[in-house]
């Protein structure tokens, strides 16, 4: 849910700055790149972006989901989640400034 999270947010900002339907993928830096804001995003974002999107490819397939299991444990979530929310209100604020 994470990555829907971020993915949503960048559509509206793509939305925002291009007025135009933003396209039907899924990866997080191409949605930054085509919305033209991918250099906005500082290093730290850009980093968590390769953390992010592998877990939403991964997730949608039952072969994945216990490598995920291993892999996340509360701490590992609790940070995730602490970026997505830090990424999701720095994106709500780009877009809020374009209008």
């Amino acid at each position: 849910m994470c990555h829907q999270v971020i993915e949503k947010v960048f559509k509206g900002y793509f939305t925002a700055l291009k007025n135009e339907v933003p396209p039907f993928r899924h990866e997080l830096d191409l949605l930054a790149k085509r919305g033209e804001f991918y250099d906005s995003l500082d290093e730290k974002q850009k980093s968590f972006l390769d953390v992010l999107s592998p877990l939403n490819i991964e997730a949608r397939y039952p072969e994945y989901k216990a490598r995920i299991s291993k892999a996340l444990n509360k701490d590992v979530c609790k940070n995730l989640y602490n970026q997505v929310e830090n990424l999701q209100q720095w994106t709500i604020e780009k877009i809020s400034l374009t209008k």
